[in-house]
């Protein structure tokens, strides 16, 4: 793998996004200089956890934004670049950019209120506390946040076009149900170990990162053969 060439691929996809990110930083840096101003610590948190899945998410459906025409799929296929490079690129960019993305904009955010704080002479809240909460709300969502920009990601390039549209009418037929139904499962099974044996106690939270993260592997080695399927064809 030449990191030269997932450098010159990162470039690339900065090149061509660049507009697209100028507006989600622009959108990302006032709802979190919204979110600071709040005082309570409960709204922060949630606030700050749907913020980052949603507009991360969306920035990452639109990974594989070659593949909605067969001409942008060839200029794709065609840049000398070996099929994993150009996966890692994307993952790279899309699902590491975005957690940079995102934290930059709320130090961002916090620099302003502080600024606006000591221009207007407004008491300025214990940012220590406000960074804390901040820190504790991403790396709460972090994986699963991974896990619904690795589904966009999958669905850019295999649905090629109406990503998002398609990838609803999925999540809520056959995602979301089946997904209530293993946390269902998982619950009962938890409990019902944990009433034959009480020193034998399964943490319902590690059972779910585990499949949260075995999610992840799956979605990208699907990615990785769709797109050597896409460079036979």
């Amino acid at each position: 793998m030449d990191y030269n060439k997932i450098y010159i691929l990162l470039k690339r996809e900065w090149y061509e996004t660049k507009q697209t990110i100028l507006w989600l930083s622009i959108f990302t840096l006032f709802f979190c200089v919204v979110t600071v101003l709040q005082l309570t610590s409960v709204r922060i948190h949630g606030d700050i956890i749907t913020s980052y899945t949603i507009i991360g998410f969306l920035f990452a459906s639109i990974a594989f934004r070659e593949f909605k025409s067969s001409i942008d799929t060839r200029y794709y296929l065609l840049i000398p670049a070996s099929l994993t490079e150009k996966v890692v690129s994307k993952f790279i960019f899309y699902i590491i950019g975005w957690l940079l993305l995102f934290i930059i904009s709320i130090l961002c955010a916090m620099a302003l209120v502080i600024c606006f704080a000591i221009m207007f002479n407004m008491p300025i809240f214990n940012m220590f506390s406000i960074m804390f909460i901040l820190s504790r709300a991403i790396l709460s969502s972090l994986i699963i946040t991974i896990v619904y920009q690795s589904l966009a990601i999958f669905a850019s390039c295999y649905l090629k076009r109406l990503v998002l549209i398609k990838l609803s009418i999925i999540y809520l037929l056959v995602i979301l149900p089946i997904s209530s139904l293993v946390k269902y499962e998982i619950i009962v099974l938890t409990n019902y170990l944990a009433m034959i044996n009480s020193s034998y106690i399964i943490s319902f939270t590690i059972i779910k990162i585990i499949i949260q993260i075995l999610a992840i592997g799956l979605l990208w080695v699907l990615i990785w053969l769709r797109v050597r399927e896409t460079e036979a064809l």
